[in-house]
């Protein structure tokens, strides 16, 4: 199943006349494909060249010839015919040729060739797509597809994307992986630790540590100005101390 262009295309893998590929596609809630455009012949036509290769049937097919009673007015009365008929040996219908850059092409209907149905995508119900994606089914639902917002990726959009595994940070800088952002955290070219403290960046948070044990036994003695507005200072032992966001 391929999405292009709001519809849903299903490429068949065996051959059939033009009725029973009309038949077999409407057994899978679709139709046989409709080329209204050069876009989508540009598109049913590389699809078709990357995978099986071979001519396929569309939709479009010759109308029964008129036929007329003997006064000249058509016929309209409630023959019984025989299935598949009023039809004439030279009903034609429409391919893309393989043997001819996928170019459309009339022949008989009585080939057998592979063929493409086409359904309308529509949304799903129940929605099956995760974190905020658009969910479009196609074929009677049997098929689902999930256009995920950015950031998140997967069948399901149930994978948030880390934008920090590509290590964009620099110069030591720590990266925080946010919804489809990255967070660059290096605290120490940002704050300053009191007088003889050696700043640590622990990327939600930095410690000031004195490099000397020389204390006087007691807990670093936390104040107002030892972080920065928004962090809290929490001692770290005798020598040491941190700041943590609220």
């Amino acid at each position: 199943m391929i999405p292009f262009a709001g519809e849903c295309y299903q490429f068949s893998t065996s051959a059939a006349t033009h009725r029973e590929a009309a038949q077999a596609c409407s057994t899978k809630n679709s139709h046989l494909a409709d080329k209204k455009d050069s876009q989508q012949q540009q598109f049913l036509a590389s699809t078709i060249a990357f995978t099986t290769g071979v001519s396929n049937w569309l939709a479009m097919k010759t109308a029964p010839i008129p036929m007329f009673y003997s006064d000249g007015t058509p016929v309209m009365g409630p023959l019984q015919w025989l299935t598949g008929e009023p039809s004439t040996p030279l009903d034609l219908c429409v391919l893309l040729d393989s043997s001819n850059s996928y170019k459309a092409k009339a022949t008989f209907c009585t080939e057998q060739h592979n063929y493409i149905c086409q359904d309308a995508l529509k949304p799903c119900d129940p929605n099956v797509c995760q974190n905020g994606g658009n969910c479009t089914s196609c074929f009677g639902g049997s098929t689902t597809f999930c256009d995920c917002l950015k950031g998140f990726g997967g069948k399901l959009c149930e994978i948030d994307i880390d934008e920090c595994a590509s290590c964009p940070c620099q110069n030591g800088g720590s990266c925080h992986d946010d919804i489809n952002s990255y967070t660059y955290l290096d605290w120490c070219s940002q704050v300053t630790c009191p007088f003889g403290f050696v700043c640590q960046d622990f990327t939600f948070y930095f410690q000031c540590v004195h490099p000397s044990s020389i204390t006087r036994g007691l807990p670093y003695q936390c104040s107002s100005a030892s972080c920065p507005d928004g962090l809290n200072c929490t001692p770290e032992g005798v020598a040491a101390f941190s700041c943590r966001p609220e």
